[in-house]
């Protein structure tokens, strides 16, 4: 049995000429990476290798998890920068068997499709910071894309759904408060169920 975690970078910014690839992470991306890896910490995951797309916000996040989870086992991979279903499933199957846990750092919207493509659930988006959990019924990746895949505790979807609607809600926050020049609420803290199958920031 293997184990697959598809993790989108954290919040990120977007300073005046600057590269998408050179993006570093916001104020908040800095603040939700940490917390996100010590809340998987604190549920007993364990992951024994981080594979990260090379691209800045990505790398960041990756190596706040890899210092939660005190384990320097990090890859850069370029083909999970704007990856499409393939490339990760490439990345995947080329991983060494003696990797049980695994982690990948990706963007959007690539991120997504590929959560997609691997269960019947509809996850509509996967914000920020966002995780997904598979369990691969499997003793070696190579055969990652035949064998039966288990979403990590089926019965949270509503999470997704609700954090869509949390989404719409905070940017009407956002321009009611440009509007009327009154302070924006600080972001909601990080969902700490892991039922949901789709944890967010």
């Amino acid at each position: 049995m293997k184990t697959l975690f598809l993790v989108r970078h954290a919040k990120s910014d977007w300073p005046a000429n600057v590269s998408d690839f050179d993006r570093p992470l916001s104020e908040r991306g800095h603040r939700d990476a940490p917390k996100m890896a010590e809340f998987l910490k604190s549920k007993n995951v364990e992951i024994d290798t981080f594979v990260s797309s090379p691209a800045k916000r990505a790398i960041t996040t990756c190596r706040y998890f890899a210092e939660i989870f005190e384990n320097d086992h990090i890859r850069k991979v370029e083909k999970l920068y704007n990856a499409s279903t393939v490339d990760f499933l490439e990345v995947i199957e080329n991983l060494s068997d003696e990797i049980e846990n695994v982690a990948l750092f990706s963007h959007n919207n690539g991120i997504t499709y590929f959560a997609n493509s691997l269960t019947n659930e509809n996850i509509m988006h996967m914000p920020t910071c966002a995780v997904v959990g598979f369990k691969i019924n499997t003793e070696t990746w190579q055969d990652f894309l035949k064998a039966e895949k288990e979403f990590f505790q089926r019965r949270g979807y509503r999470e997704t759904r609700r954090d869509f609607s949390r989404a719409v809600f905070r940017l009407s926050a956002r321009v009611v408060a440009r509007r009327t020049g009154t302070p924006y609420p600080a972001h909601p803290e990080i969902a700490t169920d892991w039922r949901n199958v789709l944890l967010c920031a």
